[in-house]
């Protein structure tokens, strides 16, 4: 979470101190309201953000199939997460569920069955779409502050808001494969042990 944080911290820190320097008679504005109107910018990505997560949540989990081919691994996929190397990096990336009381992906508990493994795969599918659908939703910061301030505020935050949104979704989409066969292999011993 830190590391987002910083990110977009720096990110406000960088567009205002350099608007306030070269854009302040393009825009027409003062370094106040450039300073305003930049966190108001990074604000208003965060409150789509949320709404996007909020709505999202809304889905009942029956309705989620992880099988289907909208979550199903492409083939090229392995090769991009190695090429990224998402298994070096994934453990760094902010997990909201156990904050937001949904479900905390970043501690597996210590007695994991079948029925865990299921809800952990379903949350990955929670959260694949959440970062899918703020992607989408991002450029509405475009649509909802003055247009004066798009190129030099506006763009810039949104640009990043939408960087932010696809390390979570490799993370999801490379993480999801292990635990279908971590759930299958449950389901196996389970079985075996009811019918002994």
């Amino acid at each position: 979470m830190v590391l987002y944080l910083s990110i977009i911290f720096s990110t406000g820190l960088i567009v205002s101190f350099s608007n306030c320097l070269w854009a302040q008679g393009y825009l027409g504005a003062n370094a106040l309201e450039i300073i305003v109107m930049t966190w108001l910018a990074i604000f208003l990505s965060f409150l789509l953000d949320g709404l996007c997560a909020y709505s999202i949540r809304q889905i009942p989990e029956e309705k989620l199939n992880h099988k289907s081919n909208f979550f199903k691994e492409r083939k090229c996929e392995k090769k991009i997460y190695k090429f990224f190397k998402v298994r070096k990096w994934k453990d760094i990336i902010p997990e909201l569920g156990g904050l937001l009381k949904y479900f905390d992906k970043s501690c597996v508990q210590e007695k994991v069955d079948s029925k865990y493994m299921m809800k952990f795969i379903k949350e990955t599918c929670y959260a694949e779409i959440m970062h899918i659908v703020s992607i989408f939703v991002a450029p509405l910061v475009l649509i909802i502050l003055p247009r004066v301030y798009l190129l030099t505020v506006i763009l810039p935050v949104m640009i990043v808001n939408i960087l932010l949104q696809i390390p979570p979704i490799f993370v999801q989409r490379f993480n999801r494969p292990k635990l279908e066969v971590a759930y299958k292999r449950l389901s196996r011993d389970e079985e075996k042990s009811t019918s002994v």
